[in-house]
């Protein structure tokens, strides 16, 4: 068979069955072109078709995660001994961003503490409005008070607060000294 792409002859596996005409390793290139030429296109309609099938799209996950579980957990093992570095970075990125996108939530839309204006995520955090912090965190599986309110749709009773207010409610409100009975 001869590729209309190419031009050159080549053997009928060369070719894929639903496409007769160009050989594979031509179909290959195009494909790959199209792809980088049509990238915002292709990535909309992604995010779209995934929008659409999100629920048969995870169900799928899981259901791979249940029967290559062990594989997994290997593969992800050996990537964090050999590149600890990179492992360390990218959980540092993903608890940021969570840390991010939950006090945007809890500064009314702003990563920032509403009544002082101050903004740096390094000294911003939440803060429970009734006080009791100190025991929901040991009462909580969770270690990450920021992914425990995400996954927890956004519970009522917390705000930003830069840590300097913090600091300021605490005395105020007399949290930070230990009670004797």
């Amino acid at each position: 068979m001869k590729c209309s792409k190419c031009g050159e002859d080549k053997l009928s596996e060369d070719f894929y069955p639903y496409q007769k005409n160009i050989c594979k390793a031509c179909l290959c290139k195009a494909n790959l072109l199209y792809s980088h030429t049509h990238r915002e296109s292709h990535c909309k309609s992604a995010r779209l078709w995934y929008q659409n099938h999100k629920e048969s799209c995870r169900k799928a996950g899981r259901l791979y995660y249940q029967n290559h579980r062990e594989r997994l957990r290997k593969a992800s093992l050996l990537r964090q001994h050999s590149h600890p570095e990179v492992v360390k970075a990218y959980q540092h990125k993903k608890t940021r961003k969570f840390k991010e996108k939950v006090l945007t939530y809890y500064g009314n839309g702003k990563c920032a503490y509403v009544k002082c204006g101050f903004d740096d995520i390094r000294a911003l955090s939440i803060d429970h409005k009734m006080g009791g912090g100190v025991a929901h965190y040991k009462s909580m599986k969770a270690r990450n008070i920021y992914r425990w309110l995400a996954n927890n749709d956004y519970p009522e009773g917390y705000q930003t607060l830069c840590m300097n207010c913090q600091w300021i409610k605490r005395a105020e409100n007399d949290e930070n000294r230990k009670r004797v009975l």
